[in-house]
């Protein structure tokens, strides 16, 4: 797994640039993704694929647990479906 820290620090090795300057794009990049998505709009990289928010309504379910009834509220979820390029490397 790769986390938030393994990606800064590879995108410095290969840059050379300052790790602090490296944190501060990426802090950026990622927050304007997140933005675009609290406004409805979707995030399309060109290459990487695209982002879209996708608001599911309250419903009614049953707990398997105890068979009663109750309220699952209204959620939000991030969908990425990759792009074609991303697909291609990954079925090599």
């Amino acid at each position: 797994m790769i986390n938030k820290e393994d990606l800064i620090n590879k995108v410095v090795e290969k840059t050379h640039m300052n790790h602090d300057e490296v944190v501060t794009i990426v802090d950026s990049f990622l927050e304007e993704i997140i933005n675009g998505l609290v406004e409805g709009e979707e995030v399309k990289i060109v290459r990487f694929g695209k982002f879209n928010a996708k608001k599911r309504v309250a419903r009614n379910i049953i707990n398997p647990a105890t068979k009663k009834m109750m309220r699952l509220p209204a959620l939000a979820n991030v969908l990425f479906r990759p792009s074609q390029n991303v697909k291609d490397l990954l079925n090599k």
